[in-house]
């Protein structure tokens, strides 16, 4: 059954043409909107704890981890960094947390699994074709590469990550194309009693946008056909006051952390203007004109009268044809409204998406009882407890003796003084006379060592204990197993640190999946006339048709994760093993190999000879050598080269 749908004209930050009530607001309008501005707040507040917590993970990933606050012996409040320096000692700081986010993101970024969108319900494999070059073509529009691997990093750091999905008129394409941004942690908010990581009950979610004055305008200052509204931008500028533009970064640059001291009403800069983002869920009553005849469903305008569709019905009647059923149901939608910190309304709507939901998608790491974390919050007391034993040892290695003479002064010949007596007693070779007493101190040197025994090793199984809490061990790192160690203990090793983080890698695969389901709906909604893509220079031309695709549903289907380096590696072996050994043929293995240029050269055996890839190792060697024999025989010569005394062949009669 089909469903007519309208199409919109917008950019990220407000629709072009959207119904702003700036000119109509009345008192109990705005006590609405302030109801919903202190509702956003408290929820903005609940998330003022992880906040705190995310930026402290931050500094302890970024190396500073010498911020914490302590007591010097004046009993005044300083960080752990400023009361060692004034001990005369080096805080060293050895970033075991910087190490295993790297490798991480790593694996994340070594990842190369397959996601491909499939049709639910029609089964038709060229418009599927069509959605999935539009969608690999939207990601390297947007470079999703490098969105998904910054927010997996602002995953492990505060355990949420956020993207968004809005439609944008590309001036330079001349048509609409999906945007895909970061969200940023600091500056969203949603409400926070969630039952579970899905955000089933999620009801409201926003976030806090700084324009300058130029941008406002840009984005707000518009009439109902999208063209400038001169009265609109005066009003703008009258809301916001003077701002002045050419004062934008001068705060930053006087060093006020803008992330770590955001507030709700107010920009982080004088220059900039606040808007308050905020979505928010309704149930709605919408009717629908059911005509069974034709196979549609079209949603009706709230203003369509009821005898218009009885004059329809009428005329239907007359030719013979099914009357349409009105039909009414009571479904959810969100409503967007972009709110200045003094309650006006600069853009109001229901959602204009298709999807009937908000641009966002949200991924939690942990939730339990409200409150969310990261890996890194987790593995911060064994990071500091390395660098105090570092510096301590650092400290111990710096004031002990090191080799200091001690010579009685009546044992210095005359003949030398205290410096040359010295240098002679470090000289190679070097020969002191010294008039020898009975029962006088011969000279001698002290050295000793101010490291307290075990320091050493506790070094390394505070390292060791960062590695098991996070999952990065030596075997996922790629180093070389001790000698001796068994192959069997190795793998078992990185299947070991796998698993550790098998839950971090799934939960952040389940939100990526949510954003591609997201971005197809967007694509469907976005591009209204026919296109022709290429994927590159040898791949042939595909022709999106809309018509083909705006009314399927989509579903996207996960390929296998691949792991580290170290376990490739491991399973490579595996697959060659097999391969020799006769259990899979050489398109199996293709299929599971992890060789960059392996599905290459599976897609160039398809096209030229798909019965290679039904051989096995041997048989393929025997094949090989076939031909090889073919070819030598085929280019050796008929007979002997002359003047080599062989006997002359003889020649058919002419």
């Amino acid at each position: 059954m089909a469903t007519s749908k309208r199409a919109f004209n917008f950019s990220p930050v407000a629709p072009d043409g959207s119904p702003s009530e700036m000119e109509s607001m009345d008192g109990e309008a705005r006590t609405k909107v302030m109801s919903l501005l202190r509702r956003a707040k408290k929820w903005w507040d609940h998330r003022a704890d992880f906040r705190r917590r995310r930026a402290r993970s931050r500094d302890y990933r970024r190396g500073h981890q010498w911020q914490e606050k302590t007591e010097n012996r004046d009993g005044k409040q300083v960080t752990e960094e400023q009361k060692i320096k004034d001990q005369g000692r080096i805080p060293w700081v050895i970033n075991q947390i910087g190490t295993v986010v790297r490798n991480l993101v790593g694996q994340w970024r070594q990842n190369q699994s397959d996601r491909a969108a499939f049709a639910v319900e029609d089964e038709d494999k060229e418009a599927t074709e069509q959605m999935n070059v539009k969608r690999r073509g939207t990601r390297r529009y947007n470079r999703a590469g490098t969105v998904e691997r910054n927010e997996f990093e602002e995953f492990l750091i505060s355990g949420a990550c956020g993207m968004k999905l809005t439609i944008e008129w590309d001036s330079d394409l001349e048509r609409n194309e999906v945007e895909l941004d970061p969200v940023d942690q600091t500056r969203l908010f949603f409400n926070m009693d969630l039952e579970d990581r899905r955000m089933k009950n999620l009801r409201i979610i926003g976030e806090l946008h700084d324009l300058t004055p130029s941008e406002l305008i840009a984005a707000y200052a518009k009439d109902q056909n999208g063209d400038f509204d001169r009265e609109k931008a005066e009003q703008i500028k009258q809301i916001y006051g003077n701002l002045d533009e050419d004062l934008t970064g001068v705060m930053s640059d006087a060093g006020f952390d803008r992330t770590d001291d955001l507030s709700f009403f107010n920009a982080s800069e004088r220059s900039l203007g606040r808007v308050i983002e905020v979505w928010t869920k309704r149930h709605k009553l919408k009717r629908y004109a059911h005509d069974k005849a034709r196979g549609t469903l079209t949603e009706l305008d709230d203003d369509t009268p009821d005898d218009a569709i009885e004059r329809l019905n009428a005329q239907r009647r007359a030719a013979g044809e099914p009357p349409v059923e009105v039909r009414t149901k009571v479904e959810e939608t969100w409503m967007v409204r972009h709110l200045t910190p003094r309650g006006d309304v600069l853009w109001e709507m229901e959602t204009p998406y298709w999807h009937d939901s908000h641009p966002y998608v949200i991924g939690l790491a942990n939730l339990l009882d409200g409150e969310v974390w990261g890996l890194i919050e987790q593995i911060i007391d064994p990071q500091r407890w390395l660098n105090r034993l570092v510096t301590m040892v650092d400290h111990g290695m710096g004031a002990g003796a090191k080799g200091v003479l001690m010579v009685p002064e009546d044992s210095i010949p005359e003949e030398l003084s205290l410096d040359d007596f010295a240098e002679e007693w470090s000289r190679q070779g070097g020969v002191i006379k010294i008039k020898a007493k009975k029962g006088r101190q011969l000279p001698k040197e002290i050295t000793t060592n101010s490291i307290k025994p075990g320091s050493f090793e506790l070094i390394q199984q505070m390292k060791a204990w960062i590695e098991d809490t996070s999952g990065v061990t030596g075997a996922q790192l790629g180093e070389e197993p001790a000698s001796g160690t068994p192959a069997s203990l190795f793998q078992q090793q990185v299947a070991q640190s796998s698993l550790t983080n098998l839950d971090l890698f799934e939960s952040f695969f389940e939100t990526v999946r949510e954003m591609d389901l997201k971005m197809i709906q967007c694509i469907q909604q976005a591009i209204t006339s026919p296109l022709e893509l290429s994927e590159g220079p040898t791949s042939s031309p595909v022709q999106y048709r809309p018509e083909d695709v705006q009314n399927m549903r989509f579903d996207i289907s996960m390929g296998s994760v691949r792991d580290t380096a170290t376990f490739q590696q491991v399973f490579e072996e595996d697959l060659q093993a097999f391969l020799q050994s006769g259990y899979i043929d050489f398109g199996t293995y293709l299929e599971m190999s992890a060789h960059p240029k392996a599905e290459t050269l599976l897609r160039v055996l398809q096209q030229r000879d798909p019965d290679v890839l039904d051989l096995g190792a041997q048989e393929m060697q025997a094949a090989t050598e076939a031909v090889a024999g073919e070819q030598a025989a085929a280019s050796a010569p008929t007979g002997p080269a002359a003047g080599d005394g062989a006997p002359a062949q003889p020649q058919p009669a002419s």
